[in-house]
């Protein structure tokens, strides 16, 4: 944890209770006696950066109704850092619409992992927390249609990088290297 961030009880105890998806009325209890005893609300906004979950502790402070607690300049944070993810997941997305449609007009099968489907699934909320990818998975028999949908809408291997094709990382491993 970097120096500038040394957390009280009270501040941990906060973030991880906000940082669930469900609470009991307990928890409940528990977070709103614990917002009076935020001594650095700055402090707070860093540990909750830090935990890639400032977004999501936010609105879920903002869905109790708790928001007015917050410094106002660490409420404009966090709500600065709520479009960001906004804007990025939403890029995100709809780079990933476009090789999924090419997936599905040719009958390749996929199912997306991770985050995008936890966000879906999980959170309710594509924009719970930044995507820095979209994972998915394929059978090994579409391997090469795959590679060549990438390649057509101009993608390419940071394997590549490396001086290996992306062929080449199926001989060793079972993902593919990132494809930007």
């Amino acid at each position: 944890m970097p120096q500038n961030i040394s957390p009280n009880i009270h501040e941990l105890t906060l973030l991880a209770l906000l940082s669930r998806i469900k609470r009991t009325e307990l928890e409940e209890r528990m977070i709103h006696r614990r917002m009076g005893r935020i001594e650095n609300w700055h402090r707070f906004y860093e540990l909750a950066q830090l935990n890639r979950y400032a977004a999501f502790v936010y609105k879920n402070l903002k869905a109790m109704g708790l928001e007015h607690h917050v410094a106002d300049d660490v409420s404009e944070l966090f709500e600065k850092n709520i479009k960001n993810i906004e804007t990025v997941n939403q890029n995100r997305l709809d780079e990933a619409k476009v090789f999924l449609k090419e997936f599905s007009e040719r009958g390749i099968e996929v199912v997306i992992l991770k985050g995008i489907y936890f966000a879906e699934t999980f959170y309710n909320d594509p924009y719970y927390k930044r995507m820095n990818d979209f994972d998915i998975l394929i059978h090994k028999k579409d391997l090469p249609e795959v590679l060549k949908v990438f390649s057509e809408l101009g993608y390419f291997s940071t394997g590549e990088l490396l001086g290996k094709s992306a062929q080449e990382h199926d001989q060793f491993s079972h993902h593919l290297p990132l494809f930007l």
